[in-house]
């Protein structure tokens, strides 16, 4: 396989760079099945209780009732199963355009991988719904499946370790400049992007020896 000058693999985030996602579709669906506006659900639902649970959720410490359980008492309503997966599921939006075209040209000269922060009900949609998307990188890491989220050194390791080469070779793509700044710690080089367009652009700027 050609390499760009130094540059061996690509790690990319999923979620806002591969396929668009939003919260606002899940509110609604939610509010419908309780019976209420969407906008109270998402003022009960955006705490920082919310985000410490959640967050134990992403790395695979809690399991998916016990983080039902945990946003239906935030909610103070009870969803049945079926109700909570259905509208935590709409989050998932459609492909970023040109996102397929830039993969399959990348994948001609470097080894693409995926890095994302997820959980389990979500891992089993985005898999389904994006399979064809997901056949250009390798492999895919999931932080409820590795014990380990972005921008945790240790996430970034253990993708590292798969890939078997020094983090000065690998290039990380993420819409969220924490996570970005995180493999950018550990010599990943780091480009904050949103668009297909954004990310061939910071790569012209980033590393300056791929062409584009």
């Amino acid at each position: 396989m050609k390499e760009y000058g130094s540059i061996e693999a690509a790690i990319f985030d999923l979620g806002g760079v591969i396929f668009g996602i939003s919260l606002d579709p899940v509110f609604h669906s939610w509010a419908e099945s309780i019976g209420c506006q969407p906008q109270d659900v998402e003022a009960k639902f955006r705490t920082d209780s919310q985000w410490a649970v959640y967050e134990r959720f992403e790395i695979g410490q809690i399991s998916p009732r016990e983080y039902r359980d945990h946003v239906c008492d935030l909610l103070g309503a009870r969803l049945s199963p079926e109700d909570f997966d259905r509208g935590w599921n709409s989050i998932y939006l459609e492909l970023l355009p040109g996102i397929e075209s830039l993969l399959k040209q990348l994948r001609q000269t470097l080894r693409l991988v995926a890095l994302t922060n997820t959980n389990q009900i979500h891992a089993k949609e985005w898999r389904l719904r994006y399979s064809d998307i997901l056949t250009y990188f390798e492999k895919v890491f999931a932080s409820h499946e590795i014990g380990a989220r972005k921008p945790d050194p240790a996430s970034f390791q253990i993708v590292l370790d798969y890939l078997d080469t020094d983090p000065g070779k690998v290039v990380f793509i993420d819409d969220n400049p924490g996570n970005v700044h995180g493999a950018s710690a550990i010599g990943i080089k780091g480009i904050v992007a949103t668009s297909p367009h954004e990310i061939i652009d910071e790569f012209q700027r980033t590393v300056p020896e791929i062409e584009m």
